[in-house]
């Protein structure tokens, strides 16, 4: 079968005329401007907008190439359905000063961060009713973002603010080590890679059954999920296998809700008699200290400075459904170098911490920790 060909306006055109002269050889004007030439220049030009619907119809047809509505339409055929934002849930600790009476706080009150200099807040509802006892001066509350997303998976120490007045009560904070102030990550909604790897990985699991596909698949259905590896090597002993994922939390860690989400839904769907565990990948915390090394051309220390954290700290956060550094990915030094060499002015790049690369183990998964960045 012939590869079907997109030709462009002045091809079309061209064959067109080549063709009209030998059926036409009577007619002479053929110039620019001329009727025939402008009756056949307008059909050209329909005849390009064909072509490219025609091959943009083609790539919608296919789940590599399809994107948007088409995308969805594909994944509808095989029981996928696009999965929606969802909210940030966690618990902040409410306190007082004066503990002589019992205080109350109520739903509905706001909390949240202060305002960054970009005029960007993040506010939390609070969802259920706490109550400080006489003596008591600090209270765990729950509360939930006011919208989906996941930057609303803040890290610790970053609420501080009540935007409503909580009679009787003086601050706020969500100070919990290891982002533990969180208790279920909000997400975003389902972008088209995201919903292309579900799908692939469907087919797999319809074809194979119990395999690792079939697990990813049934995990992926979380929206909060980013990436999952399963340990199929006997990890705790004949016939167990570990599901292993990471999720839209600011360290990758899932929270203990999002595990026991992950488990009903993995005891739901496999096979008789199997030992299928969900489990976070175990936090290896790592230090970061480089030298930056100004170029000659000049730039801004500070701007310098910035850019340059912000590109290391891209390498644990979760981005574009992975995390850079993924679940049993070695700490590499040359990945740091590589992100400092593209920030704008830096000539050269020292990495003093880590002297050598680490190892993490299959199971393991490099957090953020330290950073100190110096420009020279």
């Amino acid at each position: 079968m012939a590869e079907p060909e997109n030709k462009d306006f002045e091809t079309i055109l061209a064959e067109l005329l080549a063709d009209a002269k030998i059926r036409m050889n009577k007619i002479k004007n053929w110039i620019v401007g001329g009727v025939i030439h402008s009756i056949l220049a307008i059909l050209s030009k329909g005849l390009e907008q064909l072509y490219i619907t025609l091959f943009e119809g083609i790539g919608l047809a296919f789940l590599e190439t399809s994107t948007g509505t088409w995308l969805r339409a594909i994944a509808a055929l095989i029981g996928i359905t696009p999965l929606v934002a969802t909210k940030t849930r966690g618990t902040v600790i409410i306190g007082r000063i004066d503990t002589s009476s019992e205080k109350t706080v109520d739903i509905g009150k706001i909390v949240g961060t202060e305002t960054s200099a970009a005029g960007v807040s993040y506010r939390y509802r609070v969802i259920e009713t706490a109550t400080a006892g006489i003596g008591t001066a600090e209270i765990e509350v729950k509360i939930e973002a006011l919208n989906p997303g996941a930057d609303y998976n803040i890290g610790s120490g970053l609420i501080t603010k009540m935007y409503s007045t909580i009679q009787g009560f003086d601050y706020v904070k969500n100070d919990q080590p290891d982002n533990g102030w969180l208790t279920r990550e909000g997400a975003d909604d389902e972008y088209d890679d995201r919903l292309k790897a579900r799908c692939r990985v469907r087919w797999a699991a319809f074809a194979y059954g119990g395999t690792a596909d079939l697990y990813i698949s049934t995990i992926m259905q979380l929206i909060e999920v980013q990436t999952v590896k399963v340990d199929s090597l006997i990890p705790r002993g004949l016939g167990t296998v570990d599901v292993i994922f990471t999720t839209t939390s600011k360290n990758g860690i899932p929270t203990q809700e999002c595990l026991d989400a992950a488990q009903i839904l993995i005891d739901a769907s496999k096979p008789c008699e199997s030992d299928i565990l969900a489990k976070a990948p175990i936090p290896s915390p790592q230090n970061i200290y480089v030298i930056l090394y100004q170029a000659l051309t000049g730039g801004d220390k500070l701007t310098i400075q910035m850019e340059a954290v912000s590109a290391i700290q891209s390498l644990f956060l979760p981005t574009n459904s992975e995390m850079r550094f993924g679940i049993g990915d070695d700490l590499i030094r040359a990945k740091i170098a590589a992100k400092c060499i593209q920030v704008a002015n830096v000539a050269n790049v020292n990495i003093v911490i880590p002297s050598a690369d680490i190892g993490i183990p299959s199971g393991g998964l490099a957090t953020f920790g330290n950073l100190t960045v110096e420009v020279m």
